[in-house]
C-alpha cells in the first residue's frame, strides 16, 4: 500500500514534509503603556468622549508602536448608551516566525485598525438587579500578516479583514452577575 494511505482510502490531512523541532533561547520584552482619558463637557452632557493611546516596545522585533484609538458614547436616556470606536492594535511577531535561525529576523509586527459601533440596552428599570443586552458590531482592517514563505520561512505579505459582531446578555443580583456571550 501506498505511505499514504489510511483506512477507507482517505489521505492524511496532515503534512507529509518534516517536522522541525528546536528550542529558542532568546530574552524578550513586551513593555506597554496605557492613557485613558474621559472627556464630558458637563455632568450633565449625554456626550462623552474617550480619547486613548497605548505605547509597546517590543525587543524581539526591534519596534515601538503608538497605537491611538479613539471612543465615544452617548447616553440616549437613562438604560440607553449608544458607542461607536477606533483604534489601533498591535501584536509582535511570535518567537518562530522572527528568529533568525529558524524565521526571518527582518518581520514587521501585524497590526489592525478596528471599527466598533453598539449599544447597552439596561432592562434594570433603576433596580440593581436585572438584565442588560449588549450588542456591538465591527470591523478589523488587518495589515502585515506574516505568512509562510519558502525563501524566507516567514513574510509580512497579507491583509485581511474581519466583520463581525457580538451579543452579550448580562443578568445582575446583588453582588453576583452572570453573562452569555455570542460572537457572530
Amino acid at each position: 500500500l501506498p505511505s499514504s494511505y489510511e483506512a477507507g482510502g482517505v489521505r492524511t490531512p496532515f503534512s507529509v514534509g518534516e517536522n522541525q523541532k528546536f528550542k529558542i533561547k532568546q530574552a524578550s520584552t513586551l513593555a506597554g503603556a496605557y492613557l485613558r482619558h474621559e472627556i464630558k463637557s458637563s455632568d450633565d452632557s449625554k456626550w462623552t468622549y474617550l480619547p486613548n493611546l497605548r505605547v509597546d516596545h517590543f525587543t524581539t522585533s526591534d519596534e515601538t508602536f503608538f497605537q491611538p484609538r479613539f471612543q465615544v458614547r452617548y447616553q440616549f436616556d437613562p438604560s440607553l448608551l449608544l458607542r461607536s470606536s477606533v483604534g489601533k492594535y498591535v501584536q509582535p511577531p511570535k518567537p518562530q516566525e522572527n528568529s533568525p535561525l529558524y524565521g526571518n529576523s527582518g518581520l514587521r509586527s501585524p497590526y489592525a485598525i478596528h471599527y466598533m459601533a453598539g449599544y447597552t440596552k439596561d432592562f434594570r428599570d433603576g433596580s440593581s438587579q436585572g438584565i442588560e443586552l449588549t450588542n456591538n458590531f465591527y470591523f478589523k482592517e488587518l495589515k502585515d500578516l506574516i505568512v509562510s514563505d519558502v525563501r524566507k520561512r516567514y513574510e509580512n505579505k497579507s491583509t485581511g479583514a474581519v466583520l463581525g459582531g457580538e451579543i452579550q446578555a448580562k443578568y445582575r443580583k446583588s453582588e453576583w452577575s452572570s453573562q452569555l456571550v455570542y460572537t457572530y
